[in-house]
């Protein structure tokens, strides 16, 4: 950010090596005065670990100041080899051109063969910091080999450090965690946090940061109750004021949290973590752009999508500026936001962030890959908004079939893509169809979460209203009423999912002729609707509205019911279910009445 090109920040970086002062210090007598004290004591560690700051290009090159206070040698060598790799960008070599940090990073993991490889233990830690590099930039392929080969050169030294091997063993994990090869980076994990608890105890910084790896590759692989456990253990672990491990564990902890249903506490989970991040790094760095994203899909489970959708635009203007417009980190916030605005009713704006985040998971990851499934599932929504149900189906099946690849065939990701093709046979007509993907789903979600779960609640509505649209509105009945019994005991009052079961509940009411049991149910839904904790969208508030509306009407309170029959047109427009954009006329579902 202070350097308007690489050679001006090669040429900082080149005066603070030899203790001369920096341009972007500006010129305080105080500053300059010191830079000549430490010149003449030669402070060779401060001298690295500033010079790493700086350049500021490798996740873990911190580690390097650490080893300097002991191994000043080393130390040494690793600081001329940096400055060698920097000095390609000097207006004497770049002539003009100029130089990528990536070319920087390409060049150095050729020089590390060529010029480190009588000194081993050297090599790995270069290796390793350049492959961290490559992962910081999103180019996992590149980072592997490295991150490898410096694991199995710390693996072969004699007397090579514990803790360095568990470095190595950790950052080849993460490689492989962020290539979505959870089962091989798992292993790794465990290994090095074993080392790390019996070289410094229980209570280290480090021994934290294990244990947060663990549990996020744990989670990953859906493994929750260990990987809760785990994370939870790390977060007892207090963290050192300049520290971002308590944010990064409270990121993870709150997504297997919402996992779990336990929204509250996942929720004050992010906020603090967004906190940490804002103090630590600031409001402009990656680790505080992936809390802002996560605290955004917070606001989405509480069913702001308003409010979601607006931060993460914000979220993804700071991602676009920290990594560039390739990333593979950018596909959280994109795939995000296409869902928070299909829901909002408006998959036109949603389409060009989902076609976006769907080219670059495909690109970083391949076709076939994990970390394509949340694309892909996404892209199938957005075609089934936009009518094109055969579309819709293929992506669906193409997601459903990735997931089922690794031999884990009932996860949560696989009850939702369940959950979606069943949703869609109910949008194109097929009710008995929709009902039977509803049934498989509930069965899963079930197993997988217990009987209260909130994903179980969705699952019991979407084969209650699967059974009404097939004219079996009594069957329906107690499925809707268990929805909202879930929903109230699980969520905040007001939330908008309750609202959504409430409605659902007076609906099959209304249709299973019991309209004056319907009618105090739905005007709390109204009443609800019209006084939220956030602002609703206007299909949500237009559901309640109609529902009402036909209750009344069949009550033989005419006026009063075609008038919010009436209000309600506009809002059902918008919303992303066909079937009740045409509840509008307040006809009956049912084998006679065809909508």
């Amino acid at each position: 950010r202070r350097y308007p090109s690489v050679a001006q920040l090669s040429e900082d970086v080149r005066s603070y090596l030899r203790g001369y002062p920096v341009e972007a210090r500006g010129g305080a007598r105080r500053y300059r005065v010191g830079k000549f004290v430490s010149r003449h004591k030669a402070a060779l560690a401060a001298i690295v670990a500033g010079a790493l700051a700086v350049v500021g290009f490798g996740i873990g090159m911190g580690v390097l100041a650490q080893r300097a206070t002991r191994e000043r040698l080393m130390a040494e060598r690793e600081s001329q080899f940096l400055v060698n790799i920097f000095e390609a960008a000097t207006p004497e070599q770049a002539r003009g051109r100029e130089v990528t940090a990536r070319e920087l990073l390409d060049q150095g993991a050729i020089r590390v063969d060529r010029e480190l490889a009588g000194d081993p233990a050297l090599q790995a830690s270069m290796l390793d910091n350049i492959g961290n590099a490559y992962d910081a930039l999103g180019l996992y392929s590149k980072a592997e080999p490295l991150v490898e080969r410096a694991y199995g050169l710390r693996k072969r030294t004699p007397g090579d450090r514990d803790l360095d091997l568990a470095t190595s063993m950790e950052d080849l994990g993460l490689t492989l965690r962020l290539e979505n090869h959870y089962e091989k980076a798992e292993p790794l994990f465990r290994q090095s946090l074993a080392i790390r608890q019996r070289s410094l105890g229980a209570k280290s910084d480090l021994v934290a940061e294990g244990l947060n790896s663990l549990g996020e590759c744990l989670f990953l692989e859906n493994k929750d109750a260990e990987s809760e456990s785990v994370l939870r253990k790390a977060l007892s672990i207090p963290s050192p004021p300049d520290s971002l491990n308590g944010a990064n564990t409270r990121n993870y902890l709150a997504l297997e949290l919402f996992r779990k249903g336990s929204y509250r506490e996942a929720t004050g989970l992010l906020q603090e973590a967004v906190e940490i991040d804002r103090r630590v790094e600031g409001p402009d760095g990656p680790t505080y752009a992936t809390s802002l994203h996560n605290l955004a899909g917070a606001f989405g489970r509480e069913g702001d999508f308003i409010d979601a959708a607006a931060m993460d635009r914000k979220d993804l203007d700071l991602l676009r500026r920290i990594l560039g417009p390739e990333h593979p980190d950018l596909r959280y916030t994109l795939n995000n936001l296409g869902y928070e605005l299909i829901e909002a009713g408006d998959w036109r704006e949603a389409e060009p962030y989902l076609a976006e985040n769907l080219a670059i998971s495909r690109k970083a990851f391949g076709e076939n890959s994990p970390g394509t499934v949340a694309g892909v599932d996404n892209w199938a929504r957005l075609l089934e908004a936009k009518g094109d149900y055969a579309g819709a189906e293929k992506y669906f099946k193409e997601a459903l079939e990735i997931l089922q690849q690794g031999g884990k065939p009932e996860n949560w990701s696989v009850a939702q893509v369940i959950a979606n093709l069943g949703v869609l046979e109910f949008d194109r007509g097929d009710y008995a169809g929709a009902e039977a993907y509803g049934r498989q789903a509930l069965e899963m979600r079930r197993k997988l979460g217990g009987g209260q779960h909130p994903e179980v609640a969705a699952s019991l509505l979407d084969v209650a209203m699967a059974q009404s649209f097939q004219g079996d509105p009594a069957s329906a009945e107690p499925l809707a009423r268990q929805a909202v019994d879930i929903r109230k005991s699980r969520l905040e009052p007001g939330h908008p999912d309750i609202l959504e079961a409430e409605v659902r509940l007076g609906e099959v009411l209304t249709w299973e002729g019991k309209a004056a049991e319907a009618e105090p149910i739905l005007r709390a839904a109204v009443e609800s609707a019209q006084h939220p904790p956030f602002p609703l969208i206007p299909w949500q508030v237009a559901e309640s509205e109609n529902a009402l509306g036909a209750c009344l009407v069949s009550l033989r309170h005419s006026e009063e019911g075609r008038d919010l029959l009436e209000k309600s047109r506009a809002g059902l427009q918008t919303d992303p279910r066909p079937a009740f954009r045409r509840l509008a006329d307040g006809q009956t579902p049912g084998p006679h009445h065809a909508l």
